[in-house]
Formats: C-alpha cells, sequence, structure tokens
C-alpha cells in the first residue's frame, strides 16, 4: 500500500501540472543540489519550511520506485 505524500499538489492550470509544494518540487530538489547548505536554499526561498523539504524528498525518493533509471558504467 502506497503511503499519501500530502502537501505536495498537482494542478493542471499551474506549473505545467508540475508536483508543487509553494514552489515546483524540481526547483527545491534543484536547489538542494545547489545549496548543500539548507540556510542558504532557505534565503533563495524563505517560505520554504524544513517540513516541506522533507515532504518533497519523501515523495521524491517514492517516485523513483516507478522509474527506470540507466546509468553510465564508471
Amino acid at each position: 500500500m502506497r503511503k499519501k505524500v500530502s502537501r505536495i499538489t498537482l494542478n493542471q492550470k499551474l506549473m505545467s501540472s508540475q508536483p508543487t509544494i509553494r514552489l515546483p518540487v524540481k526547483r527545491v530538489v534543484e536547489g538542494l543540489v545547489l545549496y548543500p547548505d539548507r540556510s542558504q536554499l532557505k534565503l533563495e526561498y524563505p517560505d520554504l519550511k524544513d517540513e516541506d523539504i522533507r515532504k518533497i524528498l519523501d515523495f521524491t525518493t517514492r517516485s523513483l520506485d516507478h522509474e527506470i533509471a540507466v546509468l553510465e558504467a564508471a
């Protein structure tokens, strides 16, 4: 049984149907890569809460369950 991830929404009229939580999920994940120190990320997006980040990371890992990624050999 899949656990529902609350606070993340899809709206066909906003953000091209991307999953969002105040901001597009993709933008927050990109921000986590760009700003590994969360305080820097929060300076960029002051409305973003720690709980939002946790929900986004939970949503992202759950969505990977359905994706097959082709990785290059090291």
